[in-house]
Formats: structure tokens, C-alpha cells, sequence
């Protein structure tokens, strides 16, 4: 260890009381500041610094700093002059700060040289520097509510200036709360004390614009970012720190099931995917859909009506959008006539289908009030025509259904009557005949619903 030496002193003169800054080395250890023969009171000290306040004393008087390792030996001394002018504050900066204290200050003023304290409201600074004769920095302490900041040296106090200590905001909620990697979505920030906000960061990114709506309001725009990052606002009464806000890649979509329907629209949608937990909109094309379920991986979706043809599927989410996948509107297929309208039990019996839409023909039923049985094949001839072979059942009378991607479509009787038993036609109501013509069997008028007993030879 080496003895300390010093090289300068900040003010070298000045009355009783006053504050000196000695510059030099191998201070940090001092254990004595002697102004001539009278002990100094040591404030502060650094390794290159010591505040030191003179102590009673007259005339010009050398001055020593003692550590363990001995006593420095330059000859630096300090004069003592007469009572200097009062000291006059003009300016504060900052004027106000956190309740909690801790930031710096700056006061301008004269006569501050042989400055001996610094006040805010009675307390004192937590620690000063005499800059020049115009100029001191104070750090403040901690207080509430406006505070009279003033100055003292030898003569006595200067006047009052008036410091401002301003509560931390508190941040209560921020909506939403996620949003995508890129940023640039506006972020509504609710909590207290938001006037004369400074700052808004995103983990350790500043917003690059805020806006302070009211005490309680204000609204950000997110910085780009990534994973979870606190929200924190700075106002002149502090940091505080809000909820998170997590940064989305955006959804990824893996299936869409079914993904072709009619364009009646009403056909419900499972999307399947990751980081869908988000989703605020599904549109096909640009027309939205219902969403009926959310989950992080999957959704249920209703379709809208469309006209046929094929559209994006674009789901929107807080994390950003996906369109990746597409939707194929088909129209449902319309039936005109089924010839013949009967055929053996045993089946094999081609039927000649014929309509509108068939090409997605997925299979084609008879149905009866007990069973529903699949044709023994088909053959989808066009999108007009179909031949399917109908297939081995009990005597009785069916409906042939056609099942295409858009839709089910039970045709218009008659019912196709396998050729056993009891001869007739079975009329289903209003859907058997134009309600405007009378039904008949040859000739004869028959007004009621049901079978109709003919006269058939098989």
C-alpha cells in the first residue's frame, strides 16, 4: 500500500465550514484530514476523491491526508477568508423526481462556492458537490409533495426554490397482451400516474412512440421483439415495472377437415395447427366465418356462404395471421330424374342417374325407413350424370341419396320400389308433386299421401 497524495483543492479558500474537494491518490483509506493542525470532518472519500468540511482555523494552513501507509507530503494549502456573500438559488434541474429520492439534481445560483449544505423541505441532501461558484449537483432524498430545496454556507441559508416529488406509476393491465415478432401494433397501458411519462420499454426496448391519454391511460407501440418481455414506465416519479407481454411467431396451420363444402355455407371446419389460442378472426376469402371453439391447436370454424370455387383460409390471431391453407366452395348436387324407379330384391339393377353437380360424387345410398344400404358400385358418368347398380335388399321402398363433397341430397319421389310384394307409388307430400297439378295414376286423382294400390304385373 502506498501513501496518499493529493493535488489539488476544490475550493483552496474559503471560510469555517466550508466543503473541499481533495483530489488525488491513495485516498480511499484515509483516517485523517488535518487543516494545519485541526481534524477535518471527512464526508466522502474515493480512492482519487475526498469531501472533506474545513474546520476552525485562520490565516493559510497546509493541508494533510494520513492512511495506514503514511501521510501525503505535498504542500497544498487551504486559506481561510473572511464570511462570504450569501448564497442565491435560481434554478432547479430537474425540478421534481421520484418520492423515493436518489436522483441528481443540479442547482444554479451565486455565491454558492463556500456552500456547507444542501436542503429539500428540511432534509438534507443525501450528498452534494460544489461544482463551481454558479453550479452545485445534490442528490435528493426521499420525500412526498413539493419540498423547499435551499442552500446554506457561512453566512447562512439562500432563498427557496421549489422541488416536486412525484409518486411511481403503477401499471395495473396492458391489452392485449400478446402480439407478433415484428411489433408495430398499439398496446393500451392501464394503471396510475402516467402524467409526464417519460418512457416506455418492452424487457429492455423503448417504444418507439407512446402516447399519455390520461393519468391512468396511455398507449404504446410495440418494438419488435421476442418470448416474454415486462412492460415498464418511467415517469418522473420512477420505473415500474407491469405485466408481460409475450412476442408470437404466429400461428401455424396444419389441416383444414373437411376442406371442401357447399356454398350454402353452414359446414363446420376443424383447423388444426399450433399458437391458434390467439385467433380473433376467420375469414374464407374475405367473408368471416363462425368461430364455434378455440384451442392453442385446434378450431372449429363454421363456413359462411360463397359462390363455388376455391378461397384462402385466413386466420387471424394476436400473434400475427396464416393463409396458408384454402377452402373449396362446391355446389350441392341437384337430382332430375332416376330411371328405373324399380328392381329386383336380389339387386344389380343399374340405375341411370341424372342432375346437376355429380362430379364429387361420393357414394350413393338407398335408404328406407330401416336401413340405409350403399349401391353395390357407381360410376360418376359426368357432372350431370351418374350409374349406380343398386344393391341387394329387403322388399321395400327406398330413396336413393347421392352424398357428394358439398352435400347429401335425398331426391324427389317416387320412391324406388324394389319389385316384391304389394304393386304402387308412394307419394311423399308436397315434395312428391307440383301442389298446383292434381296426382294421378293414369287417369284417376288421387289427393291423399301414401301408397297407392295399382294394378301391376311383374
Amino acid at each position: 500500500m502506498s501513501a496518499p497524495t493529493i493535488s489539488k483543492l476544490t475550493p483552496n479558500s474559503g471560510p469555517v465550514g466550508t466543503t473541499v474537494l481533495i483530489s488525488g491518490t491513495n485516498l480511499a483509506s484515509a483516517t485523517t484530514v488535518r487543516f494545519g493542525a485541526t481534524t477535518a470532518t471527512i464526508l466522502s472519500n474515493t480512492s482519487t476523491s475526498l469531501f472533506v468540511t474545513a474546520p476552525t482555523g485562520t490565516g493559510t494552513v497546509p493541508v494533510v491526508v494520513t492512511t495506514a501507509a503514511g501521510s501525503s507530503t505535498q504542500n497544498l494549502q487551504f486559506t481561510y477568508n473572511t464570511t462570504p456573500s450569501a448564497p442565491v438559488i435560481s434554478l432547479l434541474s430537474p425540478t421534481s423526481g421520484p418520492a423515493a429520492g436518489g436522483n441528481l439534481v443540479t442547482i444554479n445560483g451565486t455565491n454558492l462556492l463556500y456552500t456547507t449544505a444542501v436542503s429539500f423541505g428540511g432534509t438534507p441532501a443525501t450528498s452534494f458537490a460544489v461544482l463551481s461558484n454558479t453550479q452545485i449537483s445534490a442528490v435528493a432524498p426521499a420525500g412526498t409533495g413539493t419540498a423547499a430545496v435551499n442552500v446554506t454556507n457561512a453566512t447562512g441559508p439562500s432563498n427557496n426554490l421549489t422541488y416536486t416529488y412525484v409518486a411511481a406509476p403503477t401499471v395495473t393491465s396492458i391489452t392485449p397482451v400478446s402480439g407478433t415478432t415484428a411489433g408495430g401494433n398499439t398496446v393500451t397501458i392501464n394503471g396510475t400516474g402516467f402524467t409526464g411519462a417519460t418512457g416506455v420499454t418492452f424487457s429492455t426496448t423503448p417504444s418507439p412512440s407512446f402516447a399519455v391519454i390520461s393519468p391512468t391511460v396511455m398507449t404504446a407501440v410495440v418494438p419488435p421483439g421476442v418470448g416474454t418481455a415486462p412492460v415498464t414506465v418511467t415517469t418522473t416519479g420512477g420505473s415500474t415495472t407491469g405485466p408481460n407481454y409475450t412476442y408470437s411467431s404466429g400461428p401455424v396451420v396444419t389441416t383444414a377437415t373437411p376442406s371442401v363444402g357447399s356454398t350454402a355455407g353452414g359446414d363446420t371446419v376443424t383447423i388444426t395447427g399450433s399458437g391458434l389460442g390467439g385467433t380473433t378472426g376467420v375469414n374464407f376469402g374475405t367473408t368471416p366465418g363462425t368461430i364455434v371453439s378455440v384451442s392453442d391447436t385446434s378450431l372449429g370454424v363454421v363456413t359462411p356462404a360463397d359462390v363455388a370455387g376455391t378461397v384462402p383460409i385466413n386466420i387471424a390471431t394476436t400473434g400475427g395471421t396464416n393463409s396458408s391453407i384454402s377452402f373449396s366452395y362446391v355446389s350441392p348436387p341437384v337430382l332430375t330424374s332416376i330411371t328405373p324407379t324399380s328392381g329386383p330384391a336380389a339387386g344389380g339393377t343399374v340405375v341411370s342417374i341424372t342432375g346437376q353437380n355429380l362430379a364429387s360424387t361420393t357414394d350413393v345410398v338407398f335408404v328406407s325407413a330401416t336401413a340405409v344400404v350403399a349401391a353395390a358400385s357407381f360410376t360418376v358418368n359426368s357432372d350431370l350424370s351418374i350409374s349406380a347398380t343398386s344393391p341387394a335388399a329387403a322388399a321395400g321402398n327406398y330413396a336413393l341419396e347421392v352424398v357428394t363433397t358439398s352435400a347429401t341430397f335425398v331426391p324427389l319421389p317416387p320412391i324406388l320400389q324394389q319389385k316384391t310384394g304389394t304393386a304402387g307409388i308412394f307419394y311423399l307430400g308436397n315434395n312428391s308433386h307440383d301442389d298446383s297439378q292434381p296426382r294421378k295414376i293414369g287417369q284417376i286423382q288421387h289427393l291423399q299421401e301414401g301408397w297407392i294400390l295399382v294394378s301391376v304385373t311383374l
